[in-house]
């Protein structure tokens, strides 16, 4: 089964158990085969097995990663999610069923159907943003798209992003900073001032650019929001949840959906 999940940026960078962070509109795919061995990337591979024991399960399986990785974006989350919904996709095709509900004339979400409950997909990548040590931010974003602030493991804040051009260059310079600085990062992040919170944390590791929205990234890198499209490469944010690169078995409206779901969690939006 294959699925593919999208990269996430910082809107802050450094503390541990605080997190901020955005989509863009490219990312990796993974593929998990049951019944075969190999994995090309150990977050991945530790991603499957964190799945399958949440599932009561034991077997051989293959995990491969694929799409391109940009020196200058941290592709940890996008694996981390994509190889997670791989291995629930998979485990559906034998217990259960994929599904989309249509929330509305334009929206869709995509949900599975395992013995017969509906998966909760927040709980499955708290669980591997747990015992991967991922960021749950940059979890949560590139698996449901847009921007999220988070603190432990509880999403504070969630909302869409502006459609932004972004546009990536080396950082002249590049300090480290202690969390007592960033926290005031986080508590614009908190309060929904995502682009302040940009431009503070790229102020606070000595960067600067004469542009309106800047931030920079956990690797060094400046990254630049800009309404126009650029004459260099460029991605786009996006507020795309990713999906299992499956068919669903069937579109379901909301009392459908209500009444497959019943009590169990689900996170929706």
């Amino acid at each position: 089964m294959k699925a593919q999940a999208r990269f996430a940026i910082p809107v802050f960078t450094g503390i541990e158990v605080k997190g901020a962070y955005f989509a863009i509109n490219r990312g990796i795919s993974s593929e998990v085969i049951f019944g075969e061995s190999g994995a090309n990337n150990k977050i991945a591979k530790k991603t499957v097995k964190t799945v399958l024991k949440m599932f009561g399960e034991k077997r051989k399986f293959s995990v491969e990663i694929k799409g391109n990785c940009y020196e200058y974006i941290d592709s940890n989350s996008a694996v981390v999610v994509s190889s997670a919904l791989a291995t629930v996709g998979e485990i559906a095709e034998e217990r259960g069923a994929i599904y989309e509900f249509k929330m509305d004339r334009f929206m869709r979400v995509q949900f599975s159907v395992i013995d017969g409950k509906v998966v909760d997909k927040l709980s499955i990548l708290k669980e591997c943003s747990k015992n991967t040590g991922i960021n749950f931010s940059s979890v949560v974003s590139s698996a449901f798209g847009g921007f999220s602030v988070t603190e432990g493991y509880e999403i504070k804040r969630r909302g869409e992003m502006e459609r932004f051009y972004v546009v990536f260059e080396r950082a002249e310079r590049f300090f480290n900073c202690d969390d007592s600085q960033l926290e005031l990062c986080y508590e614009k992040a908190l309060g929904g001032d995502i682009y302040g919170a940009m431009k503070l944390n790229a102020f606070l590791h000595g960067v600067n650019s004469g542009e309106p929205i800047f931030g920079v990234t956990e690797k060094g890198f400046k990254f630049i929001l800009k309404k126009e499209r650029p004459n260099r490469e460029f991605f786009k944010t996006s507020n795309m949840e990713a999906k299992i690169l499956k068919k669903p078995k069937g579109v379901v409206k909301i009392h459908e959906f209500l009444r497959i779901k019943r009590d169990e969690n689900f996170y929706l939006i």
